[in-house]
Formats: structure tokens, sequence, C-alpha cells
């Protein structure tokens, strides 16, 4: 099991993983399974309370979902959604398929008072969504653990 770990991120991956960050992103591929994961934190320009650092991530989840759907020429399904009650730290996640790209989405945005830390996994010649690979997924990033403290 590859564990990478840096000052801001600690993430145990299972299988052929190979780091491929910048300094900008930390991105991880698996080459034999056609998966890729992406993470990144950002800093709020201000201190937020739970009502607004709820909805500053459930922002960034739509814009994400967005996103998708203009990569996917409209061809991107919403297979799930998580929008919890404001609370600190607040994670909400999405997943989906994209029917033209043949790829299969899992996003999870945890927004802290004063960061974020986002985290999307991506199964490339994924022949639709599955059981197996919403679990595998959810797997792969719940075993992201980034380091700031709230």
């Amino acid at each position: 099991m590859p564990h990478f770990e840096s000052e801001l991120l600690s993430i145990d991956l299972l299988g052929e993983w190979q780091d491929q960050s910048d300094p900008d992103v930390s991105s991880f591929v698996n080459n034999a399974t056609n998966e890729e994961l992406t993470i990144s934190i950002g800093q709020f320009k201000q201190q937020l309370d739970a009502r607004q650092a709820s909805e500053t991530a459930w922002g960034l989840i739509q814009q994400k979902a967005a996103a998708m759907g203009q990569v996917s020429g409209g061809n991107f399904t919403i297979c799930d959604a998580v929008q919890p009650q404001p609370a600190i730290p607040y994670t909400a996640s999405f997943s989906g398929y994209d029917k033209k790209n043949l790829v299969y989405v899992k996003v999870s945005i945890t927004a802290y008072p004063r960061h974020f830390f986002s985290a999307s996994y991506y199964l490339y010649k994924s022949v639709g969504p599955s059981a197996e690979a919403a679990s595998r997924a959810s797997a792969i990033v719940g075993s992201c653990r980034h380091k700031l403290a709230a």
C-alpha cells in the first residue's frame, strides 16, 4: 500500500499509484486501473462560521458539478450528492458519471473556518456508475487526510 506524506497531506492508497503532484496540486494516478486522484487545499480570505463554511463548500461542489457538465457536453449525470447541515468541519460531496468521456467522478470538499480541502477521484474508461466504483471511490477519497488544524 503506497503511503504519500507531505507537510499538509497524508494518503494511503491501494495499488500502484504514482505521485504526479506539482507545487499547486497534489495529484496521483494509477495507470493500471485508469484512476486519478487530485487534492487541493485552499485558504479563505476571512474566518467563516459554520453556516458560511457550509454555504461556501456547497457552492464549490456545485461549481465542480457544473464544470463536469460542461466538459461532458451535457452528458454528465449526478448519481448522488450529500449536503449535510452546517457544522465545522463541513463535508459536502457528489458523485456522477460522464457518458461522453466514460468517466466516473467523486468529489468531496471539507470546509473549516480558515481553509478547505478538496479531493476529486476520477475513474476513466468506466462503463457506468456501479456499487463497486462508488465503494472504491469512497475508500480512496476517505484515505486522504489533511493536517491543517481547524
